[in-house]
């Protein structure tokens, strides 16, 4: 169950601060999004929570690409071109390495040292036939505490590779996008001959080093991560010796998030499901909802309503055949965009292009439509929806439906408030 401790306010001032987030998240979520995961926090913490999206390091493909695109270049100009590199996917997710791969592979540097016959690529270290004089680059987006590169690396037994190669130039290096503080010093630690191709990032909470030093809200920070994080679950499972880690994995207090995912190294607030709304799931199953969610959403369809000339401010209230038929703006947006271009004879084809929606989702649309007898199962228009699209034809210009503006649609009288336009 999710937790929601009030419901949210969008006063000015707060959508002023949400505004300022929006640009620092590279418009990834929108303004309802941010609402939800707010309504996680007591009102009194609302704005300190703010914080914790302003400070987060959001990370889409394009920009992943150009990090990658950054170190691969770095590796490639630190060593003479007499070398070759052999780059392996190390990543504990198949997708994930594709992803990376895929993304490294169509950068500019990598397609550089193609050109020049120096790179190769596999996932198979046991099998694979090592030249002469390659260098060793385990890829991964992102390492935490590096531990799950150290069972890898055993379990791959790869220093048994150099006793039965000995021809290999060796050296080997690790490639990411970032690396936190305590995974570089337990890769330093642990293999002190792997040199690392990664931006550092300190613990978020840090005392010397933390962003929260700008706000002057560090100590503050802290508490709040803790307070919410403990009630997060985070560990399903066995052998359960950490069920809450509010700090994230291996307490690495990290603050980042990726297209595709968010690390779990990454503080729960931020992908933690258990009771709890995530505002960046670690899931595929919830990023999946929230994608669903945002097509549900009224915001979803304010843009195509302006393109239609209706504006559909509050709920609605019509009077057909002595019933009262009610629209409301939360749920029914997607309802009455349908009816419209259902009424202009566009295609459940040009529907779905238009909206932005799969056939699934259409019909999903439809059968929210047929509870309000507006169309039948099939998506057409029924005599109902055909009163109610024609009273929408015969006002003017732009539609301002008002809370207690009761529309009564009687032998053909339409009562229309004055503030009523016509549709084109």
């Amino acid at each position: 169950m999710i937790s929601k401790r009030h419901n949210c306010k969008l006063t000015e001032r707060l959508i002023r601060q949400i505004e300022y987030v929006l640009p620092k998240l590279k418009y990834s979520v929108y303004l309802q999004q941010i609402r939800s995961w707010l309504e996680n926090f007591e009102e009194k913490d609302v704005e300190n929570a703010l914080d914790f999206l302003f400070y987060l390091e959001y990370i889409p493909f394009s920009e992943l690409q150009t990090r990658l695109d950054e170190q691969l270049k770095n590796l490639y100009e630190t060593f003479d071109k007499n070398r070759s590199f052999l780059l392996i996917p190390f990543a504990d997710y198949p997708k994930s390495s594709d992803i990376i791969m895929y993304l490294i592979k169509k950068s500019p540097t990598y397609e550089k040292i193609e050109k020049e016959n120096r790179v190769e690529i596999t996932r198979d270290l046991q099998n694979h036939k090592i030249k002469k004089d390659v260098i060793f680059v385990y890829v991964d987006d992102f390492i935490g505490t590096g531990k799950s590169f150290g069972k890898w690396y055993k379990k791959n037994k790869v220093n048994e590779l150099f006793n039965e190669n000995p021809k290999p130039f060796e050296v080997q290096t690790i490639l990411a996008a970032i690396i936190m503080e305590n995974g570089a010093a337990y890769l330093k630690y642990q293999f002190p001959e792997i040199e690392v191709f990664a931006e550092m990032r300190t613990k978020v909470f840090s005392k010397d080093h933390s962003p929260f030093n700008l706000s002057g809200n560090r100590s503050l920070m802290r508490a709040l991560c803790l307070k919410y994080g403990l009630d997060i679950r985070t560990n399903f499972r066995p052998p359960y010796n950490k069920l809450f880690e509010p700090f994230g994995y291996g307490n690495s207090e990290a603050l980042v998030a990726f297209d595709y995912g968010t690390p779990n190294n990454s503080l729960s607030i931020i992908w933690g499901e258990s009771k709890w709304n995530p505002i960046y799931p670690r899931s595929a199953k919830s990023r999946m909802r929230k994608a669903r969610e945002i097509k549900s959403e009224a915001a979803y369809y304010i843009g195509l309503m302006n393109k239609l000339n209706i504006n559909f401010e509050e709920d609605l209230e019509v009077k057909i055949e002595g019933e009262i038929l009610k629209l409301t703006v939360r749920d029914d947006y997607a309802i009455l965009v349908y009816l419209i271009l259902k009424d202009r004879k566009y295609t459940p084809l040009q529907i779905c292009q238009i909206l932005g929606v799969t056939l699934k989702e259409l019909d999903k649309i439809v059968l929210k439509g047929t509870k309000t007898l507006l169309v039948n199962r099939q998506g057409e228009i029924t005599r109902r929806g055909i009163k109610f699209t024609g009273f929408l034809k015969s006002v003017d210009n732009v539609f301002n439906f008002r809370k207690n503006d009761k529309l009564e649609v009687r032998d053909n009288n339409i009562f229309v408030p004055k503030s009523f336009g016509k549709l084109t």
